[in-house]
């Protein structure tokens, strides 16, 4: 099985609560998907609006599916 890392982020732009996903990469097991997530840290930017980082492990369950763009 493949398991797709996803980032998630919200909050970058002034005035837009859109999210932002990007395809961080691919992985064999969950396990080792969660421990890239685990490893990630969050980008610095002011504290008065600081952005929302979210770490998605995502099972690629069907042959020939395609993960959000990088």
């Amino acid at each position: 099985m493949i398991v797709w890392l996803v980032l998630v982020l919200t909050g970058f732009s002034p005035g837009s609560d859109s999210p932002r996903m990007m395809h961080v990469g691919n992985f064999t097991s969950f396990a080792d998907c969660e421990k890239a997530a685990a490893a990630h840290t969050a980008p610095a930017k002011a504290p008065n609006n600081p952005p929302q980082v979210t770490m998605l492990c995502i099972p690629a369950n069907a042959i020939g599916s395609q993960p959000p763009p990088y």
